[in-house]
């Protein structure tokens, strides 16, 4: 594969992670000020 093609591809999947623990750690938040 080439090479500049896989760096752009794991940019995107790192971000993509980044936003999904993001998102986790928002709704985390939402749920525990909505218990209390």
């Amino acid at each position: 594969m080439n090479r500049k093609v896989t760096r752009i591809y794991f940019l995107c999947y790192q971000n993509r992670c980044r936003s999904q623990m993001a998102e986790g750690f928002l709704e985390r938040l939402a749920t525990k000020f909505g218990k209390k």
